[in-house]
């Protein structure tokens, strides 16, 4: 058969090697090679299978987002200064890479909904990457979608809380997770922060092999449309 698999010899020494030096006993290579177990290891060794935790999500509540009549344009609003709009004192390199390009039209207004996120019985050295961290929480919203945000609608929360008032953003230095296309038109991660009495910004693609920073223990706060 043309697609049969033939292991070298070279190859059999190597997995041998790695055995032994990983730990493995001859009952657990058995274990692996019974049944379809291979094909589910696979499944892993490709980052295919889901294999975390779910996240959990407690929906809080609503906020209506206002109407603006002003184009936003990124790099003048989202400004690196604490005297700025937002009162900014830090932006990733990353997002002012992505986003600082891109530019918003006037905002018709909408509702957002929001969550509360949490990873029972896990801590944050558990996850080897964002990646492992965010995706189930996109499928928990019901896909990119719904998920997506605008920086129109961001801006506007975080002017709002702008020296750290209560309300829907959360003010004790725990991510404030949202999803938002840059000027390419990819999707992805946004955290805000409120660190020292000013707003932190952060962002990263939604695949990335990255240690996971941003959550307080396991816990944030994400945002979503309503509709």
């Amino acid at each position: 058969m043309a697609n049969r698999f033939v292991m070298s010899t070279r190859q059999a020494a190597e997995l041998d090697h790695a055995f032994e030096r990983n730990g493995w006993r001859p009952e657990d290579v058995k274990k692996l090679s019974e049944g379809n177990n291979l094909a589910a290891f696979l499944e892993v060794l490709h980052n295919k299978a889901n294999i975390f935790p779910e996240p959990f999500l407690e929906f809080l509540a609503t906020v209506n987002i206002p109407a603006s009549i002003e184009t936003l344009v990124v790099a003048k609003r989202f400004a690196n200064s604490e005297d700025s709009f937002l009162n900014i004192s830090w932006l990733s390199e990353y997002f002012k890479k992505r986003f600082y390009d891109k530019v918003e039209p006037p905002f018709e207004g909408s509702t957002l909904r929001y969550a509360d996120v949490s990873f029972p019985d896990v801590h944050r050295g558990k996850f080897s990457s964002m990646q492992d961290v965010y995706d189930p929480i996109i499928g928990k919203l019901g896909g990119e979608e719904k998920a997506e945000v605008t920086l129109q609608e961001i801006s506007s929360l975080v002017r709002e809380q702008k020296n750290g008032e209560a309300g829907p953003l959360l003010t004790d230095r725990t991510s404030n997770i949202f999803y938002a296309e840059d000027a390419w038109g990819t999707l992805n991660h946004i955290w805000v922060n409120y660190v020292a009495f000013h707003w932190h910004i952060d962002s990263s693609p939604l695949v990335d092999q990255m240690l996971f920073p941003h959550l307080n223990g396991t816990c944030g706060r994400v945002f979503l449309r309503c509709s």
